[in-house]
């Protein structure tokens, strides 16, 4: 999507500039790797205090909250930036909240996997970054044709939204994830539990 946006006029970049832009990517994804780390732990100590020190792995889910608060705007900035053909510094600023976002949510579905499925992390951390990637590789192959068939402010309207009903998927988990545990333990990965 960017080698399409920013070598074309207005922007007009050469090739090898292109990858200065990854530098916003890896800024976002640095934050989330010390802020989505960081979050995760105070937002599930504060509920296990608040539940009289009864902890559960529901607990971590609701840090996805500001992560994918910030993702969701970053895409939508990105979009809107680069349909009103803004300075660069808009649609970097976008890329690198959407990589805040992303990393600091796959931060919070690893801690939540591994906790929950302890004798089988090496399985579960394979499908969760199966899934990501896969993810990540269809985006990059169809958004760009996607934009260019309904604009780059549709595009990424529509991508904000799927990304904020991926994340209310931790809904769900949150509220019933004890009791789904409980009725699954006889089957699946739970059954390697001690």
């Amino acid at each position: 999507m960017s080698s399409r946006t920013f070598t074309k006029p207005l922007y007009n970049w050469e090739l090898g500039d292109l990858g200065l832009l990854s530098l916003a990517e890896f800024i976002g994804s640095i934050l989330a790797f010390y802020v989505g780390g960081r979050l995760i732990d105070i937002v599930s100590r504060r509920s296990t205090a608040r539940h009289g020190g009864v902890r559960k792995s529901e607990y971590r889910l609701p840090a996805v909250v500001i992560p994918g608060v910030v993702g969701s705007a970053g895409i939508l900035i990105f979009g809107l930036c680069i349909a009103h053909k803004t300075h660069w510094i808009g649609p970097a600023v976008g890329t690198a909240m959407q990589a805040f976002g992303v990393a600091a949510i796959s931060n919070v579905a690893v801690t939540y996997s591994l906790d929950l499925y302890k004798k089988v992390t090496g399985e579960a951390l394979v499908i969760i970054f199966v899934i990501r990637n896969t993810i990540g590789m269809l985006v990059s192959l169809y958004a760009a044709d996607w934009i260019e068939r309904q604009g780059p402010a549709a595009v990424l309207d529509e991508m904000t939204a799927i990304q904020v009903v991926s994340i209310l998927f931790a809904t769900p988990l949150f509220i019933w994830g004890s009791h789904i545990r409980a009725s699954t333990s006889r089957y699946g990965p739970k059954r390697f539990q001690d």
